[in-house]
């Protein structure tokens, strides 16, 4: 799937795997209510950080979520850009 952004997603199991590097695949999930952010351990797959989630199921937030998930992969920032809510913590931010 070629997004707007220019970047292949490539289709898994719940979502779209956005980017990789050494130790790290960027994906974005689909939830019931919204869009979810995740770093996946390529040496224990099974495993990923907690997410950071996009609140909304348009099109429109689902394409956020992916230009999100590529620019940290680019950046290596602590955290994915225009984040609603942190799954660890908890904390909840309005839209910017």
């Amino acid at each position: 799937m070629d997004t707007a952004g220019g970047f292949e997603a490539i289709a898994i199991e719940g979502g779209w795997r956005i980017a990789e590097d050494d130790t790290w695949y960027y994906d974005v999930k689909r939830m019931l209510f919204n869009y979810r952010v995740v770093r996946t351990s390529k040496a224990e797959p099974w495993w990923h950080t907690p997410g950071y989630c996009y609140v909304g199921t348009e099109p429109i937030v689902m394409l956020l979520a992916m230009a999100a998930a590529k620019v940290w992969c680019d950046t290596q920032a602590d955290e994915p850009l225009y984040w609603n809510k942190n799954v660890e913590t908890g904390e909840y931010r309005e839209d910017e």
